[in-house]
């Protein structure tokens, strides 16, 4: 999705996830959602009082407004000869994985293992919400970079299983920094 964050037109702006919220969606439906506490922390109740958590198991997201983030992207190194400022390719700059200073020597490398320094995007968190996935609206569909509501459930269906659409989610809004 970093080329979506990339696009002059329509750039994404929002993603979603479920870290910190494991527990809940154990049993999704069991849950509402009550109210966001001065910390940070979203306080979930049981509809019928059964459950309950303490105050310290409140599930909180991983990032709060005002947080920057970087982007892990994938990416390769270039041969050593060049300063290591050149030395970095980033594979959402390619057509396809094909990169004119690829050569078969250079091989992609996971965004998971990219390092802090080789990030060229960092983020801002504007907004953070809790929500059901499926309940997305098309205005934020268009925000996580797709173009109906569909299409967006479609690919996270396709990420994350079935039934990951019925689970509760941070949905992150941020702004991209220069």
């Amino acid at each position: 999705m970093v080329k979506a964050i990339l696009r002059e037109v329509d750039p994404k702006t929002m993603t979603r996830r479920v870290a910190g919220l494991e527990e809940i969606n154990q049993y999704p439906d069991e849950w509402l959602l009550k109210t966001i506490l001065p910390d940070g922390r979203y306080w979930f109740q049981h509809p019928q009082g059964e459950k309950t958590y303490l105050y310290n198991d409140y599930p909180k997201p991983r990032y709060q407004v005002g947080d920057h983030i970087w982007v892990k992207e994938t990416w390769a190194y270039y041969p050593a000869s060049l300063p290591e400022e050149n030395r970095i390719l980033y594979k959402a700059d390619t057509l396809d994985g094909i990169h004119s200073r690829l050569t078969d020597i250079t091989k992609w490398r996971s965004g998971r293992f990219m390092f802090k320094k080789y990030a060229r995007l960092w983020l801002e968190v504007l907004a953070v919400k809790a929500e059901i996935t499926k309940d997305i609206s098309l205005e934020d569909a268009i925000k996580e970079g797709f173009k109906s509501v569909k299409e967006f459930l479609d690919y996270f269906i396709k990420l994350n299983g079935k039934d990951s659409i019925k689970q509760w989610c941070f949905a992150y809004t941020f702004k991209m920094l220069k």
